[in-house]
């Protein structure tokens, strides 16, 4: 669960608040808990509402902005919560943008060409729940221009007092929701008990892709457990790059 707020808003020009949410999860919905405050005078609740966004799913909410004196909170739980991508913007009365606040500062999204996105970390759900480790927005200036990705992965993996353990995972990557490549890492391990322990495993994911046609792509990696043995919990840190050539 992740919880999200604009703290106290005081603006005069505001009067409609408008709330954008998106749900950039390849495989995982998203249940969105929102709450509108009127602090005009004192704390006034005037919004609640429940929302359930399937993946890729976006909403618009419009609600009235009580003179430009607000607060707005928002709970948001799934196994892919930290894809959801909150935009809340105040308008005037012409409909027109005088207050925006970018509440899921995209955690997973970096904006980076030639250069390395941050390292995220993320836990890696049992029983094959697939997860979101990082989404990336592409623009392509031309036809034909490569895009070369590469995507590093450094899991770490908690075993009990026991003698031997197994764990796998796949990776793969994504452009705009269609399967471009996948890497595998499954094995299995032996060693002598005597305490729980951790391990780690390194890996690396690469892929050239001519898109085709000028524009923007997402590019997501996704990670899926697919074997466990024994195994406590794990989790990866994940970094995706991109490089535009020709």
């Amino acid at each position: 669960m992740v919880f999200y707020t604009t703290k106290n808003i005081n603006n005069k020009y505001v009067e409609h608040v408008s709330a954008s949410i998106r749900n950039s999860s390849l495989f995982q919905t998203a249940s969105i808990h929102i709450k509108g405050y009127d602090i005009s005078s004192s704390k006034e609740q005037y919004v609640e509402e429940l929302l359930r966004l399937n993946p890729g799913e976006a909403v618009t909410k419009n609600y009235y902005g009580h003179s430009g004196k607000y607060l707005f909170e928002f709970t948001v739980d799934g196994h892919d919560k930290n894809s959801v991508e909150i935009v809340l913007r105040g308008k005037n009365a012409a409909g027109e943008c005088v207050a925006e606040n970018l509440l899921a500062a995209k955690e997973n999204i970096a904006h980076h060409h030639n250069s390395s996105g941050q390292a995220r970390s993320t836990l890696i759900p049992e029983g094959g729940v697939p997860v979101t480790l990082s989404s990336l927005p592409v623009t392509v200036t031309h036809g034909g221009q490569h895009v070369l990705l590469e995507g590093t992965f450094f899991t770490q993996i908690l075993v009990p007092d026991v003698d031997s353990f197994a764990y796998g995972v796949q990776y793969s990557l994504y452009r705009d929701g269609t399967f471009l490549t996948t890497l595998v890492q499954n094995r299995a391990y032996s060693r002598r008990a005597y305490t729980p322990y951790m391990y780690y495993e390194h890996a690396k994911l690469e892929f050239n892709d001519v898109p085709g046609e000028p524009g923007e792509y997402l590019y997501t990696l996704a990670a899926v457990e697919v074997s466990r043995n024994a195994v406590v919990s794990a989790e990866v840190d994940h970094r995706l790059e991109v490089t535009l050539k020709y």
